[in-house]
């Protein structure tokens, strides 16, 4: 059995004191992309969630770690981005845009006469 010392980088978020370690496969061919999945898995999270930065530069996703020099036991920051959500009046918007498309179906409309026109049916609906 040969052991092979696999490289280690740290990873740290900038707003807490500890750095975790983390071992990579390869520096000079592992892309950003990749590392990121790493780091995402190791953080339970999404890799699009996450931006990493290295000597004060965003790493980009079509790079590998030996384009930024990145050698073993540096320590790479990274960063939580926010996912936008749609605001209350967005979403009410749609539902609005929505409700009146099916309104406007002429089969809709149709079922909605005969229900009105018979209570009883109404009532057995309610109930």
């Amino acid at each position: 059995f040969i052991s092979v010392n696999m490289p280690v980088v740290y990873m740290k978020d900038p707003h807490k004191q500890e750095r975790e370690k983390l071992t990579v496969d390869s520096l000079q061919v592992m892309t950003v992309q990749n590392l990121k999945f790493l780091v995402a898995e190791k953080l339970s999270t999404e890799a699009e969630q996450l931006m990493l930065m290295y000597a004060g530069r965003v790493l980009k996703h079509g790079k590998t770690l030996d384009e930024y020099n990145i050698i073993e036991g540096v320590t790479i920051f990274f960063m939580k981005k926010k996912i936008p959500q749609k605001s209350v009046s967005e979403s009410s918007t749609n539902t609005t845009s929505q409700l009146r498309k099916i309104i406007r179906n002429p089969r809709v409309h149709q079922i909605l006469s005969q229900m009105v026109s018979n209570p009883m049916l109404l009532f057995s609906m309610i109930r």
